[in-house]
């Protein structure tokens, strides 16, 4: 099963915060120091692993990790009805509470389920949802270690829990409500009524709810039907950490062999019980002697196997045989624990994608990583996500952050002291909620370089017409360098910015006014001085005609185009403008050329229509297979 949506309410930052998860891709949260991303991850820390314990305020404790402003009463039963679940009425302002939707997935509830897994756990998946099973985490000064509750049908007058209550509390039950056997399903369709058939039948016999109830049982008998969660802080990397990773990474290998060690085991168990109850048996009358009141002593033998990885061993080209990874540096560690996560994210390439056993939560990978390094680590968790991982990533780093998933990323920020989170719809709130400016190129793999808001208006319009896709369907971006002296100061600080990313080279792509007489690789010269007078006539003509209200011939084009020169007074749209307004019939005057722009992408709609110097930019493209 995979984390649908979590509530975090009352802890530390996070106050009042409701959040939905993808299932096989990143869950990665973007925002500044202390915005409250890695508190997220210790959230869902909280949630599954029942040693992580927040800091209650008890007798002789000052700190607490309850918010100081608690969440407000109206407040906290929205965050219910946003669940859609029933609400838990706590005293809200003294808890900690984690609230987790789980959906369900092919395979969860297969092999022993049906033997181990409590009966509360069947009743929940029975009587609330096939599809997703609820819980809530509490802690408080009465529960300071924490206690779960589940979601599922109860009598509406009088709490039974008759998954706790035994066969004779049942029996009366059923005779008192007058059940009959035929009211009772046989799951097996033979033999005796188990406890669950009995409370079912009970249960439909009475007026029920959805109802949260103690949930004793997630420790004892559920967890292993639940997502194991490891929190990484990828700052401070531990040995322990690198042997949680290499256990979660192995366990489809390790199972089949832990398999056969429970069953021997089992086997052995039973052969030993047997074998005692044999011996104590035949000598039970002198070990009672003196004991009247009790007849037999029986025993239960159970040999623990529990299967783990550690010893992890190392060799290095400086170093004289196998060395223990314990006795190695973070850096070493690292390495290891990215090994493992590599070695299961190439093996789940080619096995089917499976119900989610493990939920890692990365804080901060990007530490002591260089960028080509957190690319492929990245990559790495994304292929961890299809199989059966579960990921969260908290960073700082554009580089975690999918171009072609915007809308996956969440930004955090704070307000007024407590978190908020939001979808990012655009690159521009992902460095908002960084803090961080000019790095736009940490997205793109390629670069198409202007000097001024026609080009940055027209020429993804016409990249559009011409390969029948966006600029970020492709990763392109345009930068707008300026005009004059700012053109060739803008590229030098452009190209030194990017170097360090990629080679400026292979990526940018310049389309420049021919009468700057620029010259290069990868250097595209438009019009005959600028991009305005490379656009055919019959679009200036329809605008004129539509914006000012001046009817123009191809006579007054030609004539203007002769005037053409390459100073600033005798480019085409001043030239244009100066007609428009000597014209005694005009009815407004020419638009800005941003704005003429604008109005050249409602009209023209035929990639035929592109500029030829535009097309030739688009073909090398295609050739140099760089889209």
């Amino acid at each position: 099963m995979y984390l649908k949506k979590i509530a975090i309410i009352n802890y530390k930052s996070c106050r009042d915060l409701v959040l939905k998860f993808k299932e096989n891709l990143p869950n990665t949260f973007i925002g500044r120091t202390d915005a409250g991303k890695s508190t997220i991850l210790r959230a869902v820390g909280l949630l599954l692993d029942e040693k992580s314990i927040p800091n209650i305020i008890q007798e002789g404790h000052e700190t607490s990790d309850i918010s100081t402003t608690p969440i407000t009463n109206d407040r906290y039963k929205k965050v219910f009805e946003e669940l859609k679940l029933p609400l838990f009425d706590p005293e809200t302002d003294k808890s900690i509470i984690i609230v987790a939707v789980f959906s369900k997935q092919d395979e969860d509830f297969e092999g022993d389920f049906n033997d181990i897994a409590s009966s509360h756990l069947k009743w929940s998946i029975e009587s609330y949802s096939a599809d997703e099973i609820a819980i809530v985490r509490q802690f408080n000064s009465q529960y300071p270690n924490g206690r779960y509750l589940l979601c599922s049908k109860e009598d509406i007058a009088d709490k039974k829990e008759l998954w706790k209550q035994n066969q004779i509390v049942l029996d009366a039950l059923v005779k008192k409500l007058s059940i009959t056997k035929d009211d009772i399903t046989n799951d097996n369709k033979t033999g005796r009524f188990k406890n669950v058939e009995k409370f079912r039948a009970i249960y439909n016999r009475l007026k029920t709810s959805d109802q949260w109830l103690a949930y004793d049982e997630f420790g004892k008998k559920d967890r292993k039907f639940f997502p194991i969660y490891r929190y990484i802080d990828w700052r401070e990397i531990t040995l322990k950490s690198v042997e949680e990773m290499a256990r979660d990474t192995m366990s489809t290998v390790v199972e089949e062999y832990a398999t056969k060690l429970k069953d021997a085991a089992d086997r052995l168990g039973k052969e030993a019980t047997d074998k005692v109850n044999s011996e104590l048996e035949k000598k039970i009358s002198i070990i009672l002697a003196g004991m009247p009141s009790i007849t037999a002593i029986k025993a239960k033998v159970f040999f623990r196997s529990d299967e783990t990885i550690s010893e992890i061993s190392v060799e290095k080209d400086t170093s004289d045989g196998s060395v223990r990874l314990e006795s190695q540096g973070d850096g070493v560690k690292k390495q290891i624990g990215f090994a493992f996560m590599r070695l299961v994210a190439l093996e789940g390439v080619t096995e089917e994608i499976k119900a989610k056993k493990f939920l890692w939560g990365f804080d901060e990978p990007e530490v002591h990583l260089y960028p080509p390094e957190k690319r492929d680590f990245y990559e790495t968790i994304k292929q961890l996500s299809n199989g059966i991982f579960q990921t969260f990533i908290s960073t700082h780093s554009t580089v975690f952050v999918d171009k072609s998933q915007i809308e996956t990323i969440r930004k955090v920020q704070l307000s007024n002291k407590y978190t908020t989170v939001s979808m990012c719809s655009s690159v521009t709130d992902v460095h908002d909620s960084l803090g961080i400016r000019n790095s736009d190129f940490l997205f793109y793999d390629i670069f198409i370089a202007g000097e001024g808001d026609s080009d940055r208006m027209l020429i993804p319009h016409f990249y559009k017409l011409y390969f029948g896709r966006t600029f970020e369907d492709d990763a392109v971006q345009f930068v707008s360098l300026g005009g004059g002296h700012r053109r060739t100061e803008n590229k030098k600080l452009f190209e030194q910015m990017l170097k360090d990313f990629q080679d400026p080279n292979d990526c940018i792509y310049y389309v420049l006014d021919r009468d700057t007489n620029a010259s290069g690789g990868k250097v595209y010269l438009v019009g005959t001085y600028d991009i305005e007078d490379s656009l055919d006539d019959k679009f200036w003509i329809r605008l004129v005609k539509n914006k000012c209200g001046v009817d123009l011939t191809q006579q007054d084009l030609k004539d203007i185009r002769n005037q053409l020169a390459a100073n600033s007074d005798q480019k085409f749209h001043k030239l244009l403008r100066d007609r428009v307004a000597s014209d005694s019939s005009k009815k407004d005057f020419l638009p800005s050329k941003i704005d003429c722009a604008k109005y050249m992408t409602e009209y023209i709609s035929d990639k035929d229509d592109i500029p030829s110097d535009i097309v030739s930019l688009f073909n090398d493209l295609s050739k140099n297979k760089k889209i």
